[in-house]
């Protein structure tokens, strides 16, 4: 999954987000959404002036966060903490993919506060509830700007608190 922005709001289901940043320009938009890897974007710039040119700059930028490793074997679960360092409500999507001990993909939607963070647990019974024994990676996308999200993950079986790598897909050259 890719987030992108500065996208037509014309495409259907896609979400308009004005104002994440304090610093757009005048006549400037941002939009976000989450693409499937394989779509291809098209971008409507309209021109209420055609005896006027216009220049038009788009910016596509991945947002999209990525933990190699979760796992529920060992009486393990996995831990991420999530926090929105913006001054707008963020709307995120954990998305499990189990590829030991089952398949499948398990998503997950939280909203958080400006500013505010949440823990979400992954394991049996759970937020996103994995049976015990399994085990994969998980992708968090939301529609904030970039450096929107700070994330974290870590095991713990109750007893052991091991951390785990959970960063911007771009950092880990994905």
């Amino acid at each position: 999954m890719v987030r992108k922005h500065l996208c037509s709001h014309s495409s259907t289901g896609h979400c308009e987000h004005n104002r994440r940043r304090s610093s757009l320009p005048a006549n400037a938009s941002r939009f976000s959404f989450t693409a499937a890897a394989n779509e291809v974007v098209y971008i409507k710039v309209l021109n209420s002036n055609g005896a006027t040119g216009r220049y038009v700059d788009v910016a596509a930028e991945d947002t999209t966060w990525f933990n190699p490793r979760w796992t529920t074997t060992q009486g393990f679960i996995t831990v991420y903490g999530v926090q929105n360092t913006t001054t707008q409500v963020g709307h995120f999507v954990l998305t499990a993919t189990t590829d030991f001990g089952g398949s499948g993909n398990t998503p997950f939607s939280i909203t958080i506060n400006a500013n505010a963070r949440a823990l979400i647990a992954l394991g049996p019974g759970l937020s996103i509830n994995i049976p015990a024994g399994q085990g994969g990676f998980l992708v968090l996308t939301s529609d904030l700007p970039p450096g929107g999200t700070i994330a974290d993950a870590l095991y713990t079986n109750g007893t052991l608190l091991v951390p785990s790598v959970f960063s911007p897909v771009r950092e880990l050259g994905h």
